[in-house]
């Protein structure tokens, strides 16, 4: 322990002379490295397989990312092959190295993690990545981590619900047949939506912990969108097709009538119950064909 201390103590201190003072060798894909220990007998990381790592990510002389901040080991898949990937980048190692490598930043945070670039990043920018790799995981180990996951938020979703509706009982929320939930905030008179109809909503949608990811209200621009045509979630639509114009509702709608278990890319996990507040502005009927 003491000497994984002095490991990580002098990683600090002394990686980030090393690239200024080192040489960095460029491999064929453009990627710029430097070993500061090597095993190569051991383990790399393979397509479709991870590893576990200790990194520090620098932008210029700014640290954006640190894993010794999350609460558990930092375990990463290797996912992506293209030319110049932090995932082409571990491949490169083996269990129990230690490396540097400088990364096109534009590149990393626009396809790795999906990231806005901070203000002033331009295409030739680095990104500085200090990496000790602790571990190699076998695609089949990283499968069945992957499962466990699932069967974990599996479990937990009608847990997640029940809190959800303790938590906010003034809203006194129905259960529905198809498992919906539903809370009636404010009456509506008009129209109620259906097949073919276009409806008009504003809507706030939160995951379950009351977090938000995405309004009508913050864009300040009204969602539209035709009854069937399968534009929305199915648990979305069928809340709306109870509704009248005028009304609005909580709905709590489990991750089947969601996204499921696949989730939806980096911003909705497996088995994601969600909550939307609806309301519905205006339905403007089909029209009919005359024959």
């Amino acid at each position: 322990m003491k000497r994984f201390l002095f490991f990580i103590s002098l990683l600090i201190i002394v990686l980030p002379a090393c690239t200024k003072r080192q040489k960095f060798r460029t491999g064929p894909d453009g990627i710029q490295y430097y070993f500061v220990k090597k095993h190569r007998h051991s383990a790399s990381p393979k397509f479709g397989g991870g590893a576990t790592i200790d990194v520090r990510v620098f932008w210029r002389d700014s640290l954006m990312f640190d894993s010794k901040d999350m609460p558990r080991k930092f375990t990463v898949i290797i996912q992506d092959t293209a030319n110049g990937s932090i995932d082409r980048a571990l491949m490169m190692m083996h269990q129990g190295d230690s490396a540097i490598f400088k990364l096109n930043a534009v590149n990393f945070l626009t396809h790795k993690v999906n990231m806005a670039l901070p203000k002033g990043m331009t295409r030739k920018d680095k990104m500085t990545f200090y990496i000790r790799l602790l571990r190699v995981l076998s695609p089949q180990k990283i499968k069945n981590m992957h499962q466990e996951f699932l069967d974990y938020r599996r479990r937990l979703e009608p847990e997640l619900i029940d809190d959800y509706i303790k938590r906010h009982s003034q809203y006194h929320f129905e259960l529905q047949s198809s498992g919906l939930y539903i809370a009636r905030v404010k009456d509506g008179h008009g129209l109620r939506p259906m097949q073919g109809d276009s409806v008009f909503i504003n809507y706030i949608a939160y995951f379950i912990n009351g977090d938000p990811f995405s309004s009508t209200l913050k864009k300040r621009q009204i969602f539209k969108f035709k009854i069937g045509d399968e534009k929305v979630i199915p648990g979305l639509e069928m809340a709306i097709k109870q509704m009248r114009e005028g009304q609005v509702i909580f709905v709590i709608i489990p991750s089947y009538l969601a996204y499921g278990a696949e989730g939806l890319l980096d911003l909705i996990p497996p088995y994601s119950p969600l909550v939307f507040q609806v309301e519905l502005k205006k339905v403007k009927p089909a029209q009919k064909t005359l024959y």
